[in-house]
Parts: structure tokens; C-alpha cells; sequence
């Protein structure tokens, strides 16, 4: 699993407090997403990095070798349309060398219940190749 923290454009250090609170609820999250995959045998490597949230998703599937990407995508309506390059979400599938897997919130909540469900769903249904490697981004 990985989560990036977008960084500000000011020195690392004068947001340093800032940033550890930020790592901290992701470190929980990641582990609630965690649990029901490694009770199903899923090896599960967590990752919080900081920097630009797309640069550092592309590189980190590009450097691990990652098969899939899988990603919470948030429902948009139409007249909530982004005005530029869409979601994040959306130019990692766009940009990403690999598949990209985009799973829906629901609207009722965005605790991610729904797409931890569907990943541990995926592989323990074994709809992976033995060894692949998946790249699940908190967000």
C-alpha cells in the first residue's frame, strides 16, 4: 500500500509536526486496508512517501515492478466535472505504464470498507497470477 503527502512548496522542516500528523492518520488507515488482505495470506508491504502525488505513484509502480494499480476513485457528477487534467485518480490511469484498476466510493461514506472488500475479494479469488504484484494507493 502506498500514500503520498503531498508537499508544500516551503521547507520540509518548518512543517515537519504537520507533516508526522498526516503520516500518522495514513499509517492507520493503511492498516485497517491492510488486515483483512494479510488475514488472507496477501503479503503486504506499506509505504508513505512524500512529494508530488502523481510523480511519486508512477515511480514507485515503475520501480517495484508493480502489475497492477488499484485506486479509490471518488464518484463525480457532471456538473461537478474537474476543469482540468481530471482527478488524480484518472491521470494515473492515464499515465501509468501499467493496468489501472479504479474502484468507486460509495456515496455513503469514503472509509474505503467498499474497496478493501473488493481487493481482498480480488485476491483471494486468486484473479492475479501468482506473484503479481499490486500496488494499492491511499488517497
Amino acid at each position: 500500500l502506498l500514500h503520498v503527502i503531498e508537499t508544500l512548496d516551503l521547507p520540509f522542516d518548518e512543517l515537519e509536526d504537520f507533516y508526522q500528523r498526516l503520516h500518522d492518520r495514513a499509517q492507520v488507515e493503511m492498516d485497517q486496508m491492510a488486515d483483512p488482505l494479510s488475514v488472507s495470506g496477501v503479503t503486504v508491504i506499506q509505504r508513505v512517501s512524500y512529494g508530488n502525488r502523481l510523480r511519486e505513484i508512477l515511480a514507485h509502480a515503475e520501480e517495484n515492478s508493480v502489475d497492477l494499480i488499484v485506486m479509490s476513485s471518488r464518484r463525480l457528477e457532471i456538473s461537478e466535472a474537474p476543469t482540468g487534467f481530471a482527478t488524480l485518480s484518472h491521470q494515473v490511469a492515464i499515465l501509468s505504464q501499467v493496468p489501472v484498476l479504479l474502484v468507486k466510493e460509495t456515496r455513503i461514506s469514503r472509509d474505503f470498507a467498499a474497496c478493501r472488500r473488493k481487493i481482498s475479494r480480488m485476491c483471494t479469488a486468486k484473479c492475479l497470477s501468482p506473484g503479481a504484484t499490486l500496488c494499492g494507493i491511499f488517497h
